[in-house]
């Protein structure tokens, strides 16, 4: 890994630009942790909380450096978690995580994942697949998942996993009570995910669906 992608956050987390998708992973305004636990575990607590679900199925678009997932280990109890990430885990074996997640040995983690695909931490199971996301989700049966992080590239680069026909797939593998957290706001994406049956709620950090 190269020190020059490395981002640093204005909560002191580091992210990483990554050159092929011109973007970095988290906004350096908010920084890695911080806008991984607003964005994505504090409303899925919430929702979980809301219904109370004793077990939990999370869906994670991408695993990118893991932090959505690695939280979910720490702050969700009786889940498992299904991540798809296109590229190796290799790549982000050195990176710098915050010492919140020192129980989980995140580092050693990723190789534990890319070795055995699947790691598991106290109630929690994260399951991790290396390739396609779009061909990963066609392996789940209807009705699947409780909550989707929505976590993708942006549409701009990351277009298959923003239109209508992925948001179709997402509303047949979630639950009839179900969440999907993600940070777009825009229109385009939002239109497309209504159109797939979500109902769309936008707030000041992004958007929620549910149906």
């Amino acid at each position: 890994m190269e020190s020059k992608n490395l981002v640093l956050g204005s909560d002191g987390s580091y992210s990483l630009y990554n050159e092929n998708y011109k973007q970095s992973y988290h906004a350096k305004s908010l920084g890695a942790l911080t806008e991984t636990m607003t964005k994505h575990i504090s409303p899925a607590l919430e929702f979980i909380k809301s219904q109370n679900l004793t077990n939990v199925r999370v869906l994670d678009i991408c695993f990118g450096l893991g932090f959505n997932a690695f939280l979910s280990l720490l702050k969700l109890q009786n889940a498992e978690i299904f991540s798809p990430e296109l590229g190796a885990l290799s790549e982000i074996y050195d990176f710098p995580y915050p010492s919140l997640l020192d129980s989980i040995s995140p580092n050693e983690a990723l190789k534990t994942l890319s070795l055995e695909s699947t790691l598991s931490y106290k109630t929690n199971t994260l399951h991790f697949f290396q390739g396609n996301a779009l061909e990963y989700i066609k392996k789940f049966e209807g009705g699947f998942f409780d909550i989707v992080y929505q976590d993708a590239f942006s549409s701009e680069y990351n277009p298959e996993l923003w239109s209508k026909d992925y948001f179709k797939r997402l509303f047949y593998i979630t639950k009839p009570k179900c969440l999907v957290t993600t940070y777009a706001k825009a229109r385009a994406v939002l239109d497309n995910a209504r159109l797939a049956g979500f109902k769309a709620t936008k707030y000041k950090l992004g958007s929620l669906f549910y149906k």
